[in-house]
């Protein structure tokens, strides 16, 4: 993706309770339209020896750790919940225009920790915008 493409990051630091609730709405409407991978997604996941089921558990179970929007796309990066048996974190960049896994990676777990603490790419006065009927859906339960 290009550079001139971003219009923001916002990392989940400085994300209102409702952009975080409905960033997860976006992501389980992804998964329940279906994911598909992008080969370059494949290719790296068969590189780094990332397994389908893991990328899965990942989207389903993971925490959103950053949104950023471009021109034609919102894209969530989800931190895997467990670490495997190298000691990582899975990582999954997902496209939900497309519900479409861009690519994966892991890290190991103390170097993520510390990667979260540097957040001067993050933008952190732009708000998501929220469609007006999920803003109504919301208000019902907070």
């Amino acid at each position: 993706m290009k550079e001139e493409n971003i219009e923001y990051i916002k990392h989940y630091r400085y994300m209102t309770q409702e952009e975080r609730v409905y960033l997860m709405s976006l992501k389980d409407r992804a998964l329940r339209k279906g994911i598909t991978f992008a080969n370059h997604a494949l290719d790296r996941m068969d590189e780094r020896w990332i397994k389908e089921k893991d990328v899965m558990k990942t989207i389903k179970k993971g925490q959103i750790m950053e949104y950023k929007k471009t021109n034609n796309d919102e894209i969530l990066t989800i931190r895997g919940t467990s670490i495997n048996k190298k000691n990582e974190q899975i990582y999954v960049i997902l496209s939900i225009r497309s519900c479409k896994v861009i690519t994966t990676y892991s890290n190991k777990y103390w170097i993520a920790q510390n990667k979260s603490l540097e957040l001067d790419k993050y933008t952190n006065d732009k708000k998501i915008q929220i469609p007006e009927f999920f803003r109504r859906k919301f208000a019902l339960y907070y």
